[in-house]
Protein backbone atom coordinates (compact mmCIF):
# COMPACT_ATOMS: atom_id res chain seq x y z
CA UNK A 1 0.00 0.00 0.00
CA UNK A 2 1.36 3.18 -0.91
CA UNK A 3 0.59 6.47 -0.15
CA UNK A 4 0.64 10.30 -2.63
CA UNK A 5 2.29 12.20 -0.58
CA UNK A 6 -0.43 15.12 -1.53
CA UNK A 7 -3.24 12.53 0.10
CA UNK A 8 -2.56 13.57 3.18
CA UNK A 9 -0.37 16.63 3.88
CA UNK A 10 -3.30 18.51 1.04
CA UNK A 11 -3.15 21.57 4.04
CA UNK A 12 0.31 21.37 4.81
CA UNK A 13 1.65 22.65 8.12
CA UNK A 14 -1.64 24.52 8.32
CA UNK A 15 -3.23 21.22 8.78
CA UNK A 16 -5.63 21.64 12.22
CA UNK A 17 -5.64 18.26 14.57
CA UNK A 18 -9.42 17.23 13.41
CA UNK A 19 -7.85 16.84 9.61
CA UNK A 20 -5.26 14.57 11.42
CA UNK A 21 -7.75 13.09 13.53
CA UNK A 22 -9.73 12.42 10.43
CA UNK A 23 -6.67 11.34 8.46
CA UNK A 24 -5.56 8.48 10.73
CA UNK A 25 -9.09 7.34 10.75
CA UNK A 26 -8.79 6.94 6.92
CA UNK A 27 -5.87 5.60 7.34
CA UNK A 28 -7.39 2.96 9.87
CA UNK A 29 -9.64 2.11 7.27
CA UNK A 30 -7.56 1.43 4.38
CA UNK A 31 -5.22 -0.46 6.01
CA UNK A 32 -8.39 -2.71 6.78
CA UNK A 33 -9.16 -3.18 3.18
CA UNK A 34 -5.55 -3.58 1.99
CA UNK A 35 -4.70 -6.13 4.24
CA UNK A 36 -6.88 -9.15 4.99
CA UNK A 37 -7.56 -9.59 8.64
CA UNK A 38 -6.10 -6.59 10.22
CA UNK A 39 -7.99 -5.15 13.09
CA UNK A 40 -7.55 -1.68 13.51
CA UNK A 41 -8.51 0.63 16.93
CA UNK A 42 -8.58 4.37 16.78
CA UNK A 43 -9.19 6.27 20.21
CA UNK A 44 -9.44 9.92 20.02
CA UNK A 45 -8.57 11.89 23.27
CA UNK A 46 -9.50 14.88 24.76
CA UNK A 47 -5.82 16.85 24.08
CA UNK A 48 -6.41 16.16 20.61
CA UNK A 49 -4.16 13.14 21.01
CA UNK A 50 -4.84 10.00 19.13
CA UNK A 51 -3.65 6.35 18.95
CA UNK A 52 -4.07 3.68 16.03
CA UNK A 53 -3.62 0.21 17.43
CA UNK A 54 -3.52 -2.39 14.26
CA UNK A 55 -3.57 -6.23 14.92
CA UNK A 56 -2.12 -8.24 11.90
CA UNK A 57 -1.30 -12.06 11.85
CA UNK A 58 -1.07 -12.17 15.97
CA UNK A 59 1.18 -8.95 15.94
CA UNK A 60 0.63 -5.34 16.93
CA UNK A 61 1.68 -2.21 15.19
CA UNK A 62 0.95 1.81 16.46
CA UNK A 63 0.69 5.09 15.51
CA UNK A 64 1.09 7.32 18.45
CA UNK A 65 0.12 11.13 17.69
CA UNK A 66 0.14 14.49 19.69
CA UNK A 67 -0.27 17.61 18.39
CA UNK A 68 2.82 19.00 20.08
CA UNK A 69 5.10 16.27 19.03
CA UNK A 70 4.15 14.06 15.95
CA UNK A 71 3.99 10.48 15.16
CA UNK A 72 5.22 7.56 17.01
CA UNK A 73 5.38 4.59 14.99
CA UNK A 74 6.29 0.92 16.49
CA UNK A 75 5.59 -2.39 16.27
CA UNK A 76 4.96 -4.02 19.96
CA UNK A 77 6.09 -7.27 20.25
CA UNK A 78 4.80 -9.79 23.44
CA UNK A 79 7.08 -9.08 25.86
CA UNK A 80 7.51 -5.26 25.65
CA UNK A 81 6.12 -3.36 28.63
CA UNK A 82 5.03 -0.03 28.90
CA UNK A 83 7.55 2.56 26.79
CA UNK A 84 8.34 5.72 26.85
CA UNK A 85 9.23 6.18 23.36
CA UNK A 86 9.29 4.63 19.57
CA UNK A 87 11.21 3.45 16.95
CA UNK A 88 10.41 6.16 14.83
CA UNK A 89 8.83 9.54 15.29
CA UNK A 90 7.89 12.60 12.61
CA UNK A 91 5.58 15.30 12.42
CA UNK A 92 4.59 14.88 8.88
CA UNK A 93 1.51 12.47 8.26
CA UNK A 94 2.51 11.17 5.03
CA UNK A 95 6.12 9.94 6.49
CA UNK A 96 4.58 8.49 8.96
CA UNK A 97 1.91 6.20 6.66
CA UNK A 98 5.13 5.34 5.03
CA UNK A 99 6.00 3.85 8.40
CA UNK A 100 3.70 2.33 9.30
CA UNK A 101 3.33 0.66 5.74
CA UNK A 102 6.63 -0.68 6.25
CA UNK A 103 5.89 -2.19 9.61
CA UNK A 104 3.04 -4.34 8.41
Amino acid sequence: MTYEKEDFNDLGDQATDSTILEKISALAKQIELSFPGAITTVEIFPSGSAMLDIHLHNKLFVMAYSPTHGFGIDEVGDEDGFDTGYRFNTKDFYVATEEVNKLI
